[in-house]
């Protein structure tokens, strides 16, 4: 691509491609790194293998992500999410069918993993982690959409008076970051229990 830049009839050489695996849910990429190439050699093929075989299953237990709310803030943390952490997977919801669509559209040309606009329910029962995004001052997560285990980002509620889950979910938080201010209208739905998942951050 070097030399493209400075004389652009030399073509852009693809060194890399994917297949879709397991109806199509996730994504294997094949990518030529030329210092893997040259460290490859160095190593015996039971190592290569296991280095490979390591990756493969790293890949396979991927999650879902699902973001809640296409506006500015879903969009900045959808892109964000997709690049800390590889998803087989990211569903995005919106009110505004056309808004998650959009948002759809736009992440797909930028991530290697399938993009799908959906409802919320449908996206929070699926996901592994699920990011909320939105203005709500009425509950939008329902605690019977969420399964164990699930990572929960409420970026939308940083007021008092704003909530984007139901409060029946926080006792069932193993951790619960917290501020101050917001802590003081969330706290006493919580039972002992659920106090002692609390963290001050």
């Amino acid at each position: 691509r070097g030399l493209r830049y400075y004389y652009p009839y030399v073509p852009i050489i693809h060194l890399g491609t994917y297949v879709r695996i397991f109806r199509r849910t996730m994504v294997l990429p094949f990518k030529i790194h030329f210092l893997v190439v040259g460290y490859s050699f160095f190593i015996n093929l039971d190592v290569s293998f296991s280095l490979w075989v390591i990756n493969l299953i790293t890949k396979i237990i991927r999650g879902a992500l699902a973001v809640v709310g296409a506006g500015q803030l879903g969009r900045q943390c959808a892109r964000l999410a997709s690049t800390v952490r590889r998803f087989k997977r990211i569903l995005i919801c919106d009110l505004v069918e056309s808004a998650a669509e959009s948002l759809s559209e736009e992440l797909a040309e930028h991530v290697e993993v399938p993009v799908e606009p959906t409802d919320t329910e449908s996206a929070c029962t699926a996901a592994d982690v699920i990011v909320t995004a939105t203005n709500s001052r009425q509950p939008i997560i329902r605690t019977s959409w969420v399964r164990p285990g699930t990572h929960l980002s409420c970026m939308g509620t940083d007021l008092p008076d704003k909530i984007e889950c139901q409060m029946s979910l926080l006792p069932h938080c193993r951790i619960l970051p917290w501020s101050t201010t917001w802590v003081k209208g969330t706290k006493r739905c919580l039972p002992e229990r659920g106090n002692e998942a609390i963290k001050k951050v």
